[in-house]
């Protein structure tokens, strides 16, 4: 009886020596796992800021653009009506005016 119990508890060793060899790999897993997720939450947080940066310049070009298509619509509207009037029979005319620029931006849109 007494070498049966010895043989129970030589295989529970062993079992529980095998069991910490699995937790130290998997901690060892989880370290390598950390270093990774904290490399690629730099990674990100770069590339955030570079997207923030062209998000801001792209919306400063936009604002440009729409500024300046604003200024110039009804002077180039008059000017294409005027040729229009050369071009064509001198009746109503086939073409439309510029198209007008929607509303103002949403800035929470994109």
């Amino acid at each position: 009886m007494e070498y049966t119990l010895n043989i129970r508890l030589v295989g529970l060793q062993t079992d529980v020596n095998e069991m910490r060899s699995e937790v130290n790999d998997l901690r060892k897993e989880v370290r390598v796992l950390r270093k990774e997720m904290c490399s690629l939450r730099k990674e990100v947080r770069s590339v955030l800021q570079l997207v923030s940066k062209s998000h801001a310049k792209m919306d400063q070009h936009v604002d440009f653009v729409e500024g300046v298509y604003k200024s110039i619509r009804h002077p180039l509207d008059f000017a294409k009506k005027r040729i229009e009037q050369f071009i064509g029979d001198g009746k109503t005319s086939t073409y439309s005016s510029l198209p007008q620029l929607e509303g103002p931006r949403d800035e929470n849109s994109t």
